[in-house]
């Protein structure tokens, strides 16, 4: 969500009639006069004064947001700044000068407050290098009206010189208004002269924008020389090119001055003899200046640290790095990781925002000049040894040559890649520099992805037009690269792309919805197993550069792009390189080397975890007794994962299975396999009567250790369909995975049965299996459990009638899939309301609503809008109120009051719940008002409110929603906070625990405490661009299930099977509670209640207490057996 600037409150007319009144006071503070304000005692005293603040900018000041008084400056979007500048009008004064590295929107502005009567708007406007950006605009003026078209006139763009700007139009009610000066595009853009004035009502001026009259100045701004404008210095040496006018220019300059320094050598920042040790009580490094720390660590590219973990298991840690900018969490480097048993090094590369590394709120890097701390630290139990701390850098390139035009396309503030110049969206074509983008090219946006490495992972997108180069005669090699690394759901696509050289077409791609599908499912069948190659898999393989031969025989080398209809991200540009053909061989050389760098800065960034497991440290496996030898069975709790690497422990050994369960219930039953030598398995039955048995195999995938992917290791996690036949390596264990549930017709009793394997040459296995089924049934919980979300999500697309048909047919499937494993909730679905204002009203469509609510039908509580059941258009997808009289020409609490009584009216007719809508995701600063705001709304219309959010104290910013908003629900708490929420009449509930005890037992002591508006966990499928490999995004390997290539097939995971055991847990309790309550004062009932109460007051009411929960699965498989052994004394339930 991007923020928009915060409006001031209306002014009440005897204090303020056209300003407002602290202006006077900025203005008096910088001992300024104040400014010319009309009295208010009489509407013709307007006419006349300019209304408009500072308008000749000649009070200048303060900071980035306020560069002007009377102005404020605000960017919505893109890389853009605001500055006075004192030399570009030759006749003096002060401007405004607004620059933009990247199309975007950004604007300075001023609040006014208007009377009705006709109006002129004008100003003097200059352009540099100024291109189209949004709305394919460059920068305009806009006077916003509420309830009224805004007044805006365009400003100019390319290269003008100091040009008048003149709109006539006319205000019909008083009204409080805001004047915006916009940016648009990549460029320089001036300001001067802002004036607002009344016209007198004989004035004869035409309303509208005014002709233009001509340049009454010229613009006066030299850029000055910067590294970029080296790029062609190789080809100086030329006698054709020294006369050239970039040319010319190097040589007038000191090109050494105009390159960054770079240290060759390592710089030790501190060194421990003996090695400091850090962590469980020893403390942590601390290094600040005051301790020798150096504060300037440019022209390096990495903090190298040496650590040494002496234990046998991963220790979690914490390296800060502050600068002098530095002012809370949010404003320093934290890079999360983990220590491996043994020595190693920790590489940490210093282009690095501040922030976390996949989650950036200040959207700066780190301040290398400015270092004022560097802090090493353990996060979590264990103790480390910190050895050596040093700076140091990549070595230069082994084959580079000055005439290797090498750039890095992205934006102002992303990294851009060692020994290449940054290619921004401002960066136009002049002859000074000899190179640019052609003054025509549109360019609606650039983007920093953060992945995968620094040259690929931001890029700038060309919708049409292109680059020019000034370059001699002769043959060239071009190798570029348009692939989008893409983020959360979003999946480059286009209908069409196509690069032309010197005008003639030298590639072009046209995607299907087939082809974007293909390319979604690529990686739909693959195991990453540990030591497997990631970078090979997913980057080589993926970004595919385009390469071709160009000749040049006008001195113009010309790069064009052109796109269909889908634009954006058709041609996003990340990379280029141009070389003669004379020198193809040592280009050639030099690709091969930049992919080597591109794989070291990954594995840099993305480090395999790879320890040992407790079982793989025994023994060599012995052969098995029986038929097959070098196949070892055994069984280990499901709770607990199987890593490839795995062996099986002497306890582990199985002759016979045996599981019990309920009518009603879905119980995992796994065998594990471990093969001595390659073996390939045929077939696996289980036979079970009575009961049926889904098959699974369970495929490890790449899964972060990290939050931020940082650390990442192979772990089993996708319940795929058993397919045969199925590879079992040597030294590799794989698990099997049967979902049992009894049929409706199976009687109580135990039920034997056979699992066989079968190998590839013949040889068979096997093994008894016995299933007791209860006999009772268990209850459907009698709270909300589920997932946030209920569909897989897909790319916004070019193709969207094929995707939103994919998706539609994803809906039951999914919500099948959550409600067999015991949900009772659901949130999200593909859309909620559409309302539009039609001729005879308010018009709404309910389609996506009805197409997810009508699937959802046998879920016993109401659904959360969270995830796509909302209203859209009206401010919930910001959570916030919104602007409807526009639109709708009616306030907001009107607008959602109709909105909801047709949506509720609507529902009671299908027999539908009514959704609960959520109003903030973790909504922190002004999105906690906001969020309050819409809750308050909703209630004023009939309708309930749930937010998600953390509060475990009264200085919880969050508490302020505690008796606005009717269920909240926590994952940060404690027994005060859900107190609070239940003494102000609310609902609580918690999201995001994990566990198994904390998502089933521990939720039954809640429920016990009043809190019964459920358990949330995050997500069922927040899927990133491939969805099957979990490092282009932050939380792939969260998800319930994954979608396929074919309509309606999903995969699920370990998780999903592990929250319904949790869920079963929770059952289990209710399901004695029910046969306590039927067996009255019976002796068995209040032995079981005694039972039931203890277990349950002993319990911590606190997310601190679910670290290190304290019953495991085997405790939780105890506690589940003892209440059903009391369900059964007392007679079942029912």
């Amino acid at each position: 969500m991007r923020p928009t600037p915060p409006a001031p409150s209306p002014v009440p007319r005897p204090v303020l009639r056209l300003v407002f009144g602290p202006l006077c006071l900025i203005a008096l503070a910088l001992g300024q006069p104040c400014p010319a304000a009309a009295p208010a005692s009489a509407p013709a005293s307007i006419q006349g004064p300019d209304l408009v603040v500072n308008g000749d900018f000649e009070q200048a000041g303060g900071s980035a947001s306020a560069p002007f008084p009377g102005w404020t400056f605000f960017s919505w979007d893109g890389a853009a700044q605001a500055a006075p500048d004192r030399e570009a009008r030759p006749s003096g004064g002060t401007t405004v000068h607004l620059h933009g590295t990247a199309p975007g929107k950004a604007a300075i502005h001023q609040r006014l407050h208007l009377v009705p009567g006709r109006y002129r708007l004008s100003a003097l406007a200059a352009s540099w290098g100024l291109r189209p950006g949004r709305d394919n605009l460059g920068g305009r003026l806009l006077l916003e009206l509420p309830g009224s078209r805004p007044a805006m006139v365009k400003l100019p763009q390319g290269d003008q010189d100091w040009t008048p700007v003149d709109l006539v139009f006319e205000v019909t009610k008083e009204t409080d208004s805001t004047l915006y000066c916009f940016l648009y595009g990549p460029g320089d853009l001036w300001l001067d002269e802002v004036r607002l004035t009344a016209l007198a009502p004989d004035d004869p001026s035409p309303t509208g924008v005014q002709p233009a009259a001509a340049s009454r100045e010229p613009l006066r701004f030299t850029p000055p020389l910067v590294a970029a404008d080296l790029l062609l210095a190789g080809y100086c040496a030329d006698p054709e090119q020294a006369a050239r006018p970039h040319c010319r220019r190097l040589a007038a300059a000191d090109r050494a001055a105009l390159i960054p320094p770079r240290h060759p050598g390592p710089r030790v920042l501190a060194a421990f003899d003996p090695p400091r040790s850090i962590g469980d009580g020893a403390g942590h490094v601390d290094l600040t200046p005051g301790k020798g720390l150096p504060t300037d660590w440019s022209g390096y590219d990495y903090l190298d640290l040496q650590i040494r973990n002496p234990g046998a298991r991963p220790v979690d840690g914490l390296v800060e790095i502050r600068d002098a900018r530095t002012a809370n969490y949010w404003s320093r480097v934290n890079w999360y990781t983990r220590f491996l048993p043994g020595e190693q090094r920790l590489r940490i590369p210093l282009q690095v925002f501040v922030g976390e590394k996949s989650v950036i709120k200040e959207r700066r890097r780190l301040a290398l000049d400015a270092i004022t701390r560097l802090f090493i630290s353990v996060s979590g139990a264990g103790q480390v040894q910190v050895m050596d701390a040093r700076l140091t850098s990549d070595p230069p390139y082994r084959n580079d040559f000055a005439r290797l035009l090498k750039l890095d396309g992205g934006t102002e503030t992303s990294p851009v890649m060692g020994g290449f110049s940054p290619l921004t969206a401002d960066l136009g074509y002049r002859p000074g520099r000899g190179y640019g983008f052609d003054p025509a090219t549109r360019i609606p946006k650039s983007e920093d992805r953060r992945h995968p490495d620094n040259l690929l992972r931001d890029w700038l997108s060309i919708a049409s037009g292109g680059l020019r180069f000034d370059l001699p005669d002769g043959d060239y090699g071009v190798w570029l690269m348009l692939e989008d690394p893409g983020y959360w759901e979003y999946v480059q696509n286009y209908d069409r792309r196509a690069v032309l050289a010197q005008g003639t077409e030298v590639y072009t791609d046209r995607m299907t919805p087939e082809s974007l599908l293909a390319r979604i499912f690529a990686h739909q069948h693959t195991e990453d197993l540990p030591g497997n190659d990631i970078w090979t898999r997913y980057i080589r393989g993926r970004y595919r550069p385009i390469e071709f031969q160009v000749r040049v025989t006008d001195g113009q080398l010309r790069l064009d792009f052109t796109a269909g209809a889908a634009k954006t991200f058709a041609n996003t540009l990340s990379a280029l390189l141009i070389w003669p053909m004379t020198e193809d061989r040592q280009a050639r050389a030099f690709i091969e080397e930049l992919w080597e760098r591109l794989h070291e800065q990954y594995r840099n960034e993305y480090a395999e975890d790879r320890e040992p497991s407790p079982a793989a440290a025994g023994a060599t496996v012995a052969p098995a007794p029986g038929p097959i030898p070098e196949l070892r069975v055994f069984h280990r709790h499901w709770g607990q994962d199987l890593k490839a690497a795995d062996r099986p422990r002497p306890d582990e050994s199985v002759a016979r299975i045996e599981i019990t369960l309920a009518q009603g219930e879905l119980e995992p039953l796994t065998l594990d396999l471990y093969a001595l030598a390659g073996l390939t398995l045929t077939a696996a039955e289980l036979d079970l009567p009575g009961l049926r048995a889904d098959p699974y195999q369970v495929r490890h995938k790449l899964t972060r250790t990290t939050d931020d992917g940082a650390r990442y290791a192979m772990l089993p996690r996708l319940l795929d369909p058993l397919t045969l036949p199925l590879q079992l390596p040597a030294g590799q264990s794989r698990r099997l995975w049967f979902s049992v549930s009894p049929q409706a017709d199976c009687p109580a009793g135990t039920h034997e049965g056979t699992l066989r394997l079968t190998l590839g040459d013949g040889r068979r296995l096997s093994l008894p299996v016995a299933a007791t089924v209860r006999p009772w049934p268990l209850p459907v919980a009698n709270q909300p459990f589920g997932w946030l979300g209920s569909v897989p999500v897909y790319t916004e697309s070019a193709f969207p009638a094929a995707l939103a048909a994919k998706r539609a047919a994803d809906i039951a499937p999914a919500l099948e899939l959550v409600r067999r494993h015991g949900m009772t909730a659901f949130t999200g679905g593909i859309g909620g309301v559409l309302p539009t204002k039609g001729a005879s009203g308010l018009a709404i469509d309910f389609s996506t609503l009805d197409a997810v609510l009508t699937q959802g039908a046998p879920f016993p509580f109401p659904p959360h809008s969270y995830g796509g059941l909302a209203p859209r258009g009206i401010g919930f997808e910001r959570y916030q109120v919104g602007d409807t009289q526009h639109a709708f020409g009616a306030p907001y609490p009107e607008v959602l009051a109709r909105v909801l009584a047709a949506t509720r009216a609507h529902l009671a007719g299908a027999d539908r719940l009514e959704p609960i809508y959520t109003v903030g995701d973790e909504p922190s600063g002004a999105g906690i008002a906001q969020s309050a705001a819409l809750a308050d709304a909703l209630r004023a219309a009939g309708a309930r409110s749930s937010v998600f959010t953390s509060i475990t104290d009264a200085k919880s910013p969050a508490a302020a929603l505690v008796g606005r908003v009717d269920q909240v629900f926590l994952t940060h708490h404690n027994a005060w906070a859900l107190g609070q929420i239940r003494a102000a009449d609310g609902q609580c509930g918690t999201y995001n625990l994990g566990g198994r005890y904390a998502r089933g037992l521990y939720q039954y002591r809640l429920h016990r405490l009043g809190c019964r508006a459920g358990y949330f966990q995050f997500a069922f499928n927040a899927t990133h661009v491939d969805p099957y490999y979990a490092l282009d995004g932050r939380e792939d390997d969260f998800a319930a299930a994954f979608p396929t290539d074919q309509p309606g097939v999903l995969i699920p995971t370990q998780d999903l099977a592990r929250f319904g055991e949790a869920i079963d847990d929770y059952r289990y309790l209710q399901a004695l509670e029910t046969a306590i309550a039927r067996g009255g004062d019976r002796p068995a009932a209040t032995r079981a209640a005694r039972w039931l109460d203890d277990l349950l007051n002993g319990l911590e009411v606190d997310h601190r207490a679910l670290t290190a929960p304290p019953l495991d699965d085997q405790a939780l498989d105890r506690m589940r057996a003892q209440a059903a052994a009391f369900i059964d004394e007392l007679g079942g339930t029912r």
